[in-house]
């Protein structure tokens, strides 16, 4: 792999996933997401004549995307520039705490065969379950909050967030600054 990062992933999984593929390499959303020339150069380095069975690059995808058209903008990037540079979606494994996201990829797959489709791990734990030191001394004072605000993405159906939805009601709206229902599909 060409770089390894605090990934999120919890490690002794990773093993297990290192020890099934070769792992070409594992890249952070955050890294590309605002500029995907930097994924396609990062891929630039690993790329095969001829790709193994056991080829998979790691995509972690802990951050909202942003959706138009009804698709993710940085998830729709990564399938371009799959195509683009002519990788094989089956060494493709995204690993996510987007719950639904499967739903969005099979989308995105329609055209392939079913032997060449991204795999898709979708876990509750990422980087936020946890208090890495530097956000330690970070605490909050709460005394300085003064209105209660709420955003709920439109453009795909989320569980989170009809459940959000449903819990403004107990929510005194009268210190609610927004809130904006995401679009039932």
């Amino acid at each position: 792999m060409t770089k390894m990062f605090d990934s999120g992933i919890d490690p002794y999984f990773l093993n297990v996933l290192g020890e099934r593929f070769n792992l070409l390499d594992m890249i952070q959303s955050t890294e590309f997401d605002q500029d995907p020339k930097l994924l396609v150069g990062r891929l630039q380095h690993t790329i095969k004549p001829r790709f193994d069975n056991h080829d998979r690059y790691i995509i972690v995808m802990f951050e909202t995307d942003y959706y138009w058209h009804g698709h993710g903008i940085c998830l729709n990037n990564i399938f371009e520039i799959w195509r683009h540079l002519n990788i094989p979606f089956y060494t493709l494994i995204l690993y996510t705490n987007n719950l639904g996201l499967e739903h969005e990829v099979q989308e995105l797959c329609q055209d392939l065969h079913a032997n060449d489709r991204p795999t898709i791990i979708e876990t509750f734990i990422n980087p936020l379950n946890y208090q890495p030191k530097h956000y330690q001394d970070c605490v909050p004072n709460l005394d300085h909050i003064t209105h209660h605000a709420i955003c709920l993405m439109a453009g795909a159906k989320r569980p989170h967030r009809y459940a959000t939805w449903t819990a403004l009601k107990d929510i005194d709206t009268d210190r609610l600054i927004m809130s904006i229902k995401a679009n039932a599909k």
